[in-house]
């Protein structure tokens, strides 16, 4: 492979989800779930001048950090790209994105995700491990609400994976490190951005934690995800981000804003030889609410057994669910994008550099402007989905 977006190529022909490269040693692919290596040993300096090219003036900071993250469009493909240093040497996890917008239906994800779109405040946790597809159903989600409702929303993402254009709904998408410096600094501004619905890409620390908490209670619909491979963990993760003194306080207002937990991971399904989301679904109750404030959290499982009839789901249930299904639908890496809207074509995506001065073929003179940050393309990505 001569570039990274040979290399995506040849991914997409594969239909790989994933490639994963390391100085010194072969190209790996992940399809179907499974890794398998193809090639000879990929040299340090080929990987290094690979970064080079892709980073720009970047990669001082990834030499600084010794972790890079970035979202970019290579090959044909939208992919989302951690850079990093093992012991090794330089090193890289890639994810290929599927092109155009999720949808539930079209991830395999039960019908009662639909009574999360009925939802008008509060907050919803999607949980799991890393590559677990948390991204890809929130997007599912947002694309929904775009559909069927008229709302302001606010996402804060790190990267952002998929562009949502505006068709019911009014979204404004602010990616961590460029658009807003921190997530809990994009959640300040958000609560004054007149929001109906902020998107919260990850709970990190306990002032993003205690913000988002916040911004449930004022009224607002929030989504968030989070590390955790249960409902029990995923709440227990919140509440320990608190010091002991407050955290009663912190598990009556969890308590009280909290309205659904998913908690998935990717399995794969003999029957249809595929991966697919694997879900617990809790829809909280007074039950539920009671025991958070109690901090019962062990037994708060029993209550998917009697809750069924407000959307409860143990992963039991919604593995049989599947699997009686008489086929899954595998999303298409290399699908169309997203239909084209009328909403106007976004004419800059920074704000302006110092304009200058550019004669045309006819000789006259016409004043153009400048991206301020060359490296960057996802100003292109959009530009060329809403042209589309």
């Amino acid at each position: 492979m001569n570039s990274l977006s040979e290399l995506i190529q040849a991914a997409r022909r594969m239909q790989a989800s994933d490639i994963h490269l390391e100085s010194g040693g072969p190209i790996y692919f992940r399809c179907d779930g499974r890794i398998k290596n193809q090639g000879g040993p990929l040299s340090l300096d080929k990987l290094r001048q690979w970064t080079m090219d892709l980073l720009g003036p970047r990669y001082d900071t990834l030499k600084a950090e010794r972790s890079f993250d970035l979202s970019e469009q290579l090959g044909g493909a939208r992919c989302r790209i951690h850079i990093f240093y093992s012991a090794r040497g330089l090193s890289y996890s890639i994810r290929l994105l599927a092109q155009g917008q999720p949808t539930l239906a079209g991830l395999n994800l039960h019908p009662n995700f639909e009574k999360i779109l009925q939802l008008e405040h509060g907050l919803v946790l999607i949980s799991g491990p890393t590559g677990s597809g948390k991204s890809t159903t929130l997007a599912a989600l947002i694309h929904e609400l775009n559909l069927k409702k008229s709302l302001n929303i606010i996402t804060l993402e790190q990267p952002i994976e998929y562009f949502h254009s505006n068709q019911n709904c009014l979204i404004r998408q602010r990616e961590v490190g460029r658009d807003t410096p921190s997530f809990d600094k994009g959640l300040k501004d958000a609560l004054r951005e007149d929001p109906d619905v902020i998107l919260v890409g990850e709970l990190r620390d306990r002032e993003t934690i205690q913000l988002t908490l916040n911004a449930a209670e004022t009224g607002h619909l929030v989504f968030a995800t989070l590390h955790a491979s249960n409902v029990s963990e995923a709440i227990q993760r919140i509440l320990s981000a608190f010091p002991a003194e407050i955290r009663d306080h912190t598990a009556d207002q969890l308590a009280q804003v909290l309205q659904v937990v998913v908690c998935q991971s990717l399995v794969h399904i003999p029957k249809f030889e595929e991966l697919a989301p694997v879900c617990e679904l809790f829809f909280t109750s007074t039950a539920a609410r009671s025991k958070i404030r109690g901090g019962d959290l062990a037994t708060l499982g029993d209550t998917y057994y009697g809750a069924a009839d407000i959307g409860c789901l143990h992963r039991d249930k919604y593995r049989q669910w599947l699997e009686a299904k008489p086929k899954l639908l595998k999303p298409a890496r290399n699908a169309a994008p997203a239909p084209a809207t009328a909403e106007p074509v976004v004419q800059e995506r920074y704000e302006p550099a110092a304009p200058v001065q550019k004669k045309s073929s006819s000789g006259s003179t016409d004043t153009v402007y400048t991206i301020e940050d060359p490296d960057d393309d996802l100003w292109k990505a959009i530009r060329d989905l809403e042209k589309k």
